[in-house]
Protein backbone atom coordinates (compact mmCIF):
# COMPACT_ATOMS: atom_id res chain seq x y z
CA UNK A 1 0.00 0.00 0.00
CA UNK A 2 1.26 3.45 -0.91
CA UNK A 3 0.71 4.98 2.55
CA UNK A 4 3.34 2.68 4.04
CA UNK A 5 5.66 2.97 1.08
CA UNK A 6 5.55 6.70 1.63
CA UNK A 7 6.69 6.39 5.21
CA UNK A 8 9.99 5.77 3.45
CA UNK A 9 9.70 9.17 1.85
CA UNK A 10 9.75 10.90 5.21
CA UNK A 11 13.45 11.42 5.79
CA UNK A 12 14.43 14.76 7.20
CA UNK A 13 17.52 16.31 8.80
CA UNK A 14 17.14 17.71 12.28
CA UNK A 15 17.97 21.20 13.46
CA UNK A 16 18.13 23.02 16.80
CA UNK A 17 18.58 21.45 20.23
CA UNK A 18 15.92 20.28 22.63
CA UNK A 19 12.98 21.10 20.35
CA UNK A 20 10.45 18.42 19.40
CA UNK A 21 10.70 19.38 15.72
CA UNK A 22 14.41 18.54 15.48
CA UNK A 23 13.64 14.99 14.38
CA UNK A 24 11.50 16.16 11.41
CA UNK A 25 12.40 19.74 10.43
CA UNK A 26 9.57 20.76 8.17
CA UNK A 27 10.78 23.92 6.46
CA UNK A 28 9.92 25.08 2.95
CA UNK A 29 12.53 23.92 0.46
CA UNK A 30 14.21 21.28 2.65
CA UNK A 31 15.20 18.24 0.56
CA UNK A 32 16.33 14.70 1.48
CA UNK A 33 17.76 11.62 -0.29
CA UNK A 34 17.40 7.97 0.67
CA UNK A 35 18.40 4.64 -0.78
CA UNK A 36 15.40 2.29 -0.79
CA UNK A 37 15.75 -1.50 -1.04
CA UNK A 38 12.63 -3.53 -1.87
CA UNK A 39 14.44 -6.87 -1.86
CA UNK A 40 14.10 -7.02 -5.64
CA UNK A 41 15.10 -3.48 -6.57
CA UNK A 42 17.08 -0.54 -5.20
CA UNK A 43 16.32 3.09 -6.02
CA UNK A 44 16.85 6.63 -4.75
CA UNK A 45 13.96 8.39 -3.01
CA UNK A 46 14.02 12.20 -3.18
CA UNK A 47 11.69 14.27 -0.99
CA UNK A 48 11.18 18.01 -0.45
CA UNK A 49 8.89 20.26 1.59
CA UNK A 50 6.85 21.79 -1.22
CA UNK A 51 3.97 23.66 0.48
CA UNK A 52 2.41 24.70 3.80
CA UNK A 53 -1.40 24.41 4.00
CA UNK A 54 -4.07 24.45 6.72
CA UNK A 55 -5.06 20.99 7.96
CA UNK A 56 -6.90 19.14 10.72
CA UNK A 57 -3.83 19.40 13.02
CA UNK A 58 -3.10 23.04 12.15
CA UNK A 59 -0.18 24.13 9.96
CA UNK A 60 0.41 21.16 7.65
CA UNK A 61 3.46 20.60 5.46
CA UNK A 62 3.28 18.90 2.09
CA UNK A 63 6.35 16.77 1.44
CA UNK A 64 6.52 15.72 -2.21
CA UNK A 65 8.68 13.00 -3.70
CA UNK A 66 8.79 10.31 -6.32
CA UNK A 67 6.52 8.14 -4.12
CA UNK A 68 3.78 10.76 -3.78
CA UNK A 69 2.70 13.58 -1.47
CA UNK A 70 2.72 13.38 2.32
CA UNK A 71 0.84 15.78 4.59
CA UNK A 72 2.50 16.14 7.99
CA UNK A 73 1.89 18.36 11.02
CA UNK A 74 3.48 18.86 14.42
CA UNK A 75 0.99 19.22 17.27
CA UNK A 76 2.00 19.28 20.94
CA UNK A 77 5.40 17.78 20.08
CA UNK A 78 3.94 14.83 18.13
CA UNK A 79 4.36 14.42 14.37
CA UNK A 80 1.09 13.39 12.69
CA UNK A 81 0.39 12.24 9.12
CA UNK A 82 -2.97 12.85 7.47
CA UNK A 83 -1.82 11.75 4.00
CA UNK A 84 1.06 9.51 2.97
CA UNK A 85 1.55 9.01 -0.76
CA UNK A 86 -2.06 9.86 -1.53
CA UNK A 87 -3.51 7.48 1.07
CA UNK A 88 -5.53 9.34 3.70
CA UNK A 89 -5.74 8.70 7.43
CA UNK A 90 -8.78 9.83 9.39
CA UNK A 91 -7.96 10.98 11.97
CA UNK A 92 -4.24 11.63 11.34
CA UNK A 93 -1.86 8.89 12.55
CA UNK A 94 1.08 9.55 14.94
CA UNK A 95 4.60 8.94 13.57
CA UNK A 96 6.94 10.30 16.27
CA UNK A 97 6.90 12.08 19.64
CA UNK A 98 9.74 14.58 19.51
CA UNK A 99 9.53 15.60 23.17
CA UNK A 100 9.73 12.21 24.92
CA UNK A 101 12.21 9.35 24.77
CA UNK A 102 9.73 6.57 25.59
CA UNK A 103 6.04 6.54 24.65
CA UNK A 104 3.20 4.29 23.61
CA UNK A 105 0.34 5.84 21.62
CA UNK A 106 -2.70 4.17 20.12
CA UNK A 107 -4.69 5.16 17.07
CA UNK A 108 -8.00 4.00 15.60
CA UNK A 109 -9.61 5.26 12.45
CA UNK A 110 -9.91 4.77 8.72
CA UNK A 111 -7.42 4.58 5.89
CA UNK A 112 -8.53 5.46 2.38
CA UNK A 113 -6.20 3.63 -0.03
CA UNK A 114 -6.47 2.10 -3.48
CA UNK A 115 -10.01 3.40 -3.93
CA UNK A 116 -11.44 1.89 -0.73
CA UNK A 117 -11.83 2.81 2.92
CA UNK A 118 -10.59 0.37 5.56
CA UNK A 119 -10.98 0.46 9.33
CA UNK A 120 -7.60 0.21 11.05
CA UNK A 121 -5.93 0.33 14.44
CA UNK A 122 -2.40 1.41 15.16
CA UNK A 123 0.16 1.48 17.94
CA UNK A 124 3.27 3.63 18.05
CA UNK A 125 5.93 2.55 20.55
CA UNK A 126 9.02 4.69 20.91
CA UNK A 127 12.16 4.26 22.99
CA UNK A 128 15.74 5.46 23.22
CA UNK A 129 18.40 3.29 21.58
CA UNK A 130 21.62 3.38 19.59
CA UNK A 131 22.30 3.12 15.85
CA UNK A 132 25.35 3.28 13.61
CA UNK A 133 25.55 6.39 11.43
CA UNK A 134 28.64 6.78 9.24
CA UNK A 135 30.34 4.04 11.31
CA UNK A 136 29.72 5.96 14.55
CA UNK A 137 27.46 4.81 17.39
CA UNK A 138 24.79 7.47 17.94
CA UNK A 139 21.94 7.87 20.41
CA UNK A 140 18.58 7.57 18.65
CA UNK A 141 14.83 7.51 19.12
CA UNK A 142 13.50 4.26 17.68
CA UNK A 143 9.85 3.80 16.76
CA UNK A 144 7.77 0.74 16.06
CA UNK A 145 4.53 1.58 14.23
CA UNK A 146 2.11 -1.35 13.98
CA UNK A 147 -0.98 -0.92 11.79
CA UNK A 148 -3.64 -3.62 11.91
CA UNK A 149 -5.91 -3.77 8.87
CA UNK A 150 -8.70 -6.30 8.21
CA UNK A 151 -6.46 -8.50 6.05
CA UNK A 152 -2.89 -7.75 7.23
CA UNK A 153 -0.57 -6.30 9.85
CA UNK A 154 2.09 -3.81 8.76
CA UNK A 155 5.09 -3.04 10.98
CA UNK A 156 7.41 -0.11 10.32
CA UNK A 157 10.58 0.26 12.41
CA UNK A 158 12.39 3.61 12.24
CA UNK A 159 15.39 5.28 13.90
CA UNK A 160 15.85 9.04 14.29
CA UNK A 161 19.08 10.70 15.40
CA UNK A 162 19.15 14.21 16.85
CA UNK A 163 20.95 16.48 14.42
CA UNK A 164 20.35 14.10 11.49
CA UNK A 165 16.73 12.88 11.45
CA UNK A 166 15.52 9.58 9.99
CA UNK A 167 18.56 7.33 9.49
CA UNK A 168 17.00 3.93 8.76
CA UNK A 169 13.66 2.24 8.37
CA UNK A 170 12.29 -1.22 7.58
CA UNK A 171 8.78 -2.34 6.75
CA UNK A 172 7.34 -5.85 7.08
CA UNK A 173 3.84 -7.14 6.34
CA UNK A 174 2.14 -10.20 7.79
CA UNK A 175 -0.77 -11.74 5.88
CA UNK A 176 -2.11 -14.82 7.63
CA UNK A 177 0.96 -16.80 8.66
CA UNK A 178 3.20 -15.29 5.96
CA UNK A 179 5.67 -12.60 7.05
CA UNK A 180 7.48 -10.70 4.31
CA UNK A 181 10.10 -7.98 4.06
CA UNK A 182 8.66 -5.08 2.08
CA UNK A 183 11.46 -2.55 2.03
CA UNK A 184 14.30 -0.86 3.83
CA UNK A 185 15.52 2.72 3.79
CA UNK A 186 18.97 4.24 4.34
CA UNK A 187 19.71 7.95 4.73
CA UNK A 188 22.00 9.42 2.03
CA UNK A 189 21.78 13.18 2.52
CA UNK A 190 19.71 16.28 3.08
CA UNK A 191 19.78 20.00 3.78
Amino acid sequence: MRFLICLLALGFLAFGCGRPHEYFPLKMGNQWRYKVNTGMDTFIQNSAVSDVVPGEMGQTYEVSGNLGVNRLAWKDGVLWASTLGGDRFSPAIPLLDGKKESISLTWAGSIYASGRTMKAKGTLVQDKGNVLVDSQKRSALTTLLTITLPDRIVIVESSYVRGIGLVNQTQRTTIGSTDRFDRGLEYLGGP
